[in-house]
């Protein structure tokens, strides 16, 4: 018998790239622009709070632009409105989800994620397989806090003793096996993801 019925996936650096230095690069080549524009937009409390669906994009954008340079503006409000256009999917994913599901899994998604997801869940292949997504910025809630795990799986009827989750993250990682819920730290090796389900009879 199946010790887990649910695989739990983060998204970003698990089923995609996501690097804020190769996002902007796509936009700009110097290299001082490129710094400062990862540092004033993917590394302020603006992008925890977009995740945390506390503060909208137009502010958020106002609050980066009173920190940047004028002749930085438009490239900014660029980045900020299309930056998912730039995110690349990890290749293997989507043969390993569709085996996952037709082996009869749940599978959902637990992302710390804006509310901009909506704009680009369908470009992502792997989502497909997906029967449940739920990211912060409707909960209102991010990993690696607790009460994430706790209002996640609460709302989808999700026993955490029978459920195991897969995030790039350590600290939520952590979190969630003090939460109950069994969990392995993807560092990017696929080969090793994969033995580990074969170690733990998710094959």
């Amino acid at each position: 018998m199946k010790r887990y019925s649910t695989l739990i996936f983060d998204l970003g650096n698990v089923l995609i790239d996501f690097s804020p230095y190769s996002i902007v690069s796509d936009y700009t080549s110097d290299v001082q622009s490129i710094q400062t524009l990862v540092n004033e937009i993917f590394l302020k409390q603006e992008w925890l709070d977009l995740d945390q669906g506390t503060m909208t994009l137009e502010v958020a954008k106002e609050r980066v632009l009173k920190r940047l340079d004028p002749r930085l503006h438009a490239l900014a409000l660029d980045i900020m409105d299309t930056w998912y256009e730039h995110l690349t999917e990890r290749p293997y994913f989507p043969d390993l989800l569709k085996e996952l599901k037709a082996m009869g899994y749940r599978l959902v998604l637990f992302s710390n994620a804006a509310l901009c997801f909506h704009d680009y869940q369908d470009r992502i292949q792997a989502l497909q397989y997906f029967d449940h997504k739920v990211i912060s910025a409707e909960l209102k809630l991010s990993k690696p806090d607790p009460a994430f795990y706790r209002v996640a799986c609460e709302m989808l009827e999700i026993d955490p003793k029978s459920a195991f989750f897969i995030d790039d993250s350590m600290a939520n990682v952590q979190s969630a096996q003090v939460f109950g819920i069994d969990a392995f730290w993807y560092n990017s090796n696929f080969d090793r993801l994969v033995d580990y389900f074969a170690k733990i009879n998710i094959f």
